[in-house]
Order: structure tokens, then sequence, then C-alpha cells
């Protein structure tokens, strides 16, 4: 079954953190329990962890490492939190991820703003 291209929201992260240790952070704040995944639309060097406690609700895509930049539209940001479940987001996530020194900025991005190229390949995690 094919998804709608608008069934989820992305937020953009600026951090200098490396991914293990957002990941640890965030799951140090929330109760997300993000783990490492693998997933066959990115390349193998590029970290994607999932919720164990919320699958296919929120994933953590690492976006710019020193192999250079996933997705080009997106290149002002570190890292990509794909949510499939806004009001979950809103209500259970946000302000705990956002106030930390960890993150310097994170962002709704506006979907009209980006490919389709991007949107299909985020749209598949």
């Amino acid at each position: 079954m094919l998804k709608k291209i608008n069934d989820f929201s992305i937020v953009g992260i600026i951090s200098n953190l490396k991914d293990y240790k957002l990941a640890w952070y965030i799951n140090n704040r929330t109760s997300l329990n993000l783990y490492k995944s693998v997933n066959l639309y990115l390349p193998d060097f590029f970290s994607l962890y999932f919720s164990k406690n919320y699958s296919n609700k929120i994933a953590l895509i690492e976006n710019k490492n020193i192999y250079g930049v996933l997705f080009k539209d997106l290149k002002k940001f570190n890292y990509l939190i794909k949510i499939n479940d806004i009001d979950f987001f809103e209500n259970q996530i946000k302000e705990q991820i956002t106030n930390f020194n960890g993150i310097i900025v994170s962002t709704y991005i506006d979907l009209s703003k980006i490919t389709k190229k991007t949107i299909r390949i985020i749209s598949e995690i």
C-alpha cells in the first residue's frame, strides 16, 4: 500500500553531537527508546534510529556526516526526525528534545519546499 505524501512531518535538527550521542540524549529525556537500525533506502554510512516503544511513530535520520549530505535540499540540518503521529510528538516529545543544549536548532520543515525525491525516500523509512 502506498503512503500519502503528507501523512508525516519532518523536524530538522542542527546539532554538533554524533548520532549515537544524540540518540542517547533523546532516550534519556523521553520514553522513545531509540535503537539503531538499517533501511534499504539509505546508504549504510548514514545512521537511522527507530523507537522501540512507539514503533512507526518516530525515526531519527542522520542527514550530514563526514561522508557528506544525504538530502542536499535539507543540507543545513544534521538530523531529521520523521514523525508519523504529530499529536504524539507535540504532546509527548517536542519539549523534551528541544530544551537541551545538545540541540542548537529544531524546526518543522515545510514539505512543499523540498524535492519530491526527498519526500519519497523519507516516506519509505
